[in-house]
């Protein structure tokens, strides 16, 4: 795995260490309120989720959510494949983040999981491992540039490593 990292955000850094800062035994949902936790300092974030690729049939599946401070853990909801907002940008590769809500071009469940009547902005960011597209983090801000830096990549590393992570508990059967 990786060693001790800092990831800098602007003035504010990221000081996030997947090997000592949890266990072997984490759970992805505990690493994902944690990220997510630490990310909120600096991008103003009110929901996020975290959705992963099935190993069956390679749609998504949100598996946590997070908002306001509040994690939900234990989720297990397939998405649809058509229209998909987080297919699409799966397709592409890229982050993708919008500052207008009033048109989602995202499902149903993925508006729900991912926006509130109080969105003005939201980014997608893929989660690599080995250039596949294994999930991704959707987050949503009150806040209409929250994520303007997102954009830029500046989590590239960071979420690099969550997709290992994520990757080897799939291999070991942590994750189904």
């Amino acid at each position: 795995m990786t060693s001790l990292r800092t990831y800098l955000l602007e003035e504010k850094e990221l000081s996030f260490n997947f090997e000592s800062d949890f266990s072997e035994d984490a759970k992805i949902s505990e690493l994902f309120f944690e990220l997510t936790r630490r990310l909120e300092v600096k991008y103003e974030i009110n929901k996020g989720v975290l959705v992963l690729r099935n190993n069956n049939d390679d749609a998504f599946s949100a598996v946590s959510t997070w908002q306001n401070g509040e994690l939900l853990d234990g989720l297990a909801i397939s998405l649809p494949t058509e229209p998909s907002l987080f297919e699409q940008v799966a397709l592409d590769g890229h982050v993708f983040s919008d500052s207008y809500c009033g048109i989602f071009s995202g499902n149903f469940f993925e508006k729900k999981l991912l926006l509130d009547e109080k969105t003005k902005s939201y980014v997608l960011h893929p989660l690599k491992y080995e250039g596949k597209i294994i999930g991704m983090l959707g987050y949503s801000s009150e806040s209409e540039s929250a994520f303007s830096m997102i954009e830029e990549g500046s989590l590239i590393e960071v979420t690099a490593e969550f997709a290992e992570i994520i990757r080897q508990k799939m291999l070991d059967g942590k994750i189904s």
